[in-house]
């Protein structure tokens, strides 16, 4: 087990040591970041899982990228004057930068597919750790003092996060009571709780008072903030890369990789001039690309066929000038480094991996009600440009730069 956080890794491993399997230990671990993690990952996550079914040979994947509120529309967010519309963003603190979180189902999709476990058992080493404690990390410590400011303007979040009114310090002993009883709630009821049930209640009850976008009728939309997709593939040298379609941005992978191969790249000194030339380059080309093409698949039409082709990588490497580099292809993209990511193998060989965030650090600062986690501000990664294929609307998932990716050959895991 790998993830972020030795007290997640351990909640995965002990899963495994209890007789479980891959899927159970990742639910574990995910839940047990949502815990001792804070900064990056909790309940609201949006994400990505991808699978390797070591009886089947096959690789499946989730997509849990989220969805926003069915009140999220360009004109909800007004520009400042003068502000360039193909940079703005919907201002990521507060109650009407979330999307509807996917997490949840997701854990409850792998499960029912690939468990051997409850989701009661797997939740059980979170639980403890919220409901006795952990120390806490220097990481998240450095966190929560950094964005002290912007937390304490929200109650609920000072409560959780802030006792005694001050920052924790590294190693102190962090205890959330709240989030135990929400997790007991998840457990005894399922992802439907969260969805549809108390939890949901309770999370649109909260947003609603404070001007928030949420409806119950948002939260209802299982079948949509998570779902399984089919994997898009390429070749490269023997070797089959399998990651996600759109929303992720995984189809920029495989594209970059079909450039690449029609280059001789044992032939540049590593990190040379010309080696990093090839790769700035690649990545150009398809960042061109995703700002033409990506978004959610449900609004948008994406070519993913033609881009991952062959033919196609022919048509862009012949574009590459050794001798000048072609100008600069700004996004406009919010950069984050809060993305997390983890992944599992068992005995049997089965293999997840999971990449996930609630966008930038400590997600929108809000924690609703009393139960315990921090929303998300993922509605900060849409579009406010009508002309852009990732611009907000309702029930639209965010186009997510996160993509697992998991290499096989000869359809056995490899890396």
């Amino acid at each position: 087990v790998s993830s972020a956080e030795l007290l997640a890794s351990r909640a995965g491993l002990r899963i495994l040591m209890q007789g479980g399997n891959a899927f159970d230990a990742a639910v574990a671990t995910a839940a047990a970041l949502g815990v001792v993690e804070i900064k990056t990952t909790g309940l609201a996550t949006d994400g990505y899982w991808m699978f390797y079914d070591a009886k089947k040979k096959e690789v499946t994947a989730i997509d849990f990228a989220g969805i926003a509120p069915s009140g999220a529309r360009p004109e909800r967010y007004p520009l400042q004057k003068g502000e360039d519309i193909t940079l703005a963003r919907i201002e990521p603190v507060g109650y009407v930068s979330s999307t509807v979180p996917g997490a949840p189902a997701s854990w409850d999709m792998m499960l029912k597919r690939y468990g051997s476990m409850t989701l009661g058992a797997v939740l059980q080493p979170a639980i403890e750790y919220a409901e006795n404690g952990y120390p806490i990390s220097v990481l998240t410590a450095a966190a929560l003092e950094n964005a002290k400011d912007s937390l304490l303007k929200f109650p609920t979040t000072a409560a959780v996060y802030f006792p005694g009114g001050e920052a924790p310090y590294p190693g102190q002993i962090m205890v959330n009571k709240d989030l135990a009883r929400t997790y007991r709630r998840l457990a005894a009821g399922g992802a439907a709780e969260f969805y549809r049930g108390s939890i949901a209640r309770e999370i649109v009850s909260f947003y609603q008072q404070h001007g928030g976008l949420f409806t119950s009728d948002d939260f209802a939309q299982m079948d949509k903030v998570a779902r399984w997709v089919d994997p898009i593939s390429t070749s490269f040298r023997g070797y089959t890369i399998s990651t996600h379609p759109p929303t992720a941005s995984g189809t920029d992978i495989l594209q970059e990789l079909n450039i690449l191969e029609g280059f001789d790249l044992t032939g540049f000194t590593h990190n040379s001039a010309d080696y990093i030339h090839v790769f700035a380059e690649a990545v150009k080309l398809t960042t061109a690309d995703r700002l033409k093409y990506y978004g959610d698949p449900d609004f948008v039409k994406i070519p993913v066929e033609r881009l991952i082709s062959k033919e196609y990588a022919a048509t862009l490497r012949a574009r590459i000038d050794m001798k000048r580099a072609a100008p600069v292809v700004f996004s406009g993209l919010v950069t984050s480094d809060q993305t997390n990511t983890m992944s599992v193998i068992d005995k049997e060989g089965n293999v997840v991996i999971g990449t996930f965030t609630i966008q930038a650090g400590l997600g929108c600062r809000v924690v609703p009600g009393n139960l315990g986690f921090l929303m998300n501000n993922s509605l900060s990664y849409f579009s406010l440009d009508p002309r852009s294929p990732n611009v907000v609307a309702p029930r639209k998932r965010p186009e997510w730069p996160m993509p697992t990716v998991m290499v096989t050959k000869d359809s056995k895991f490899f890396l």
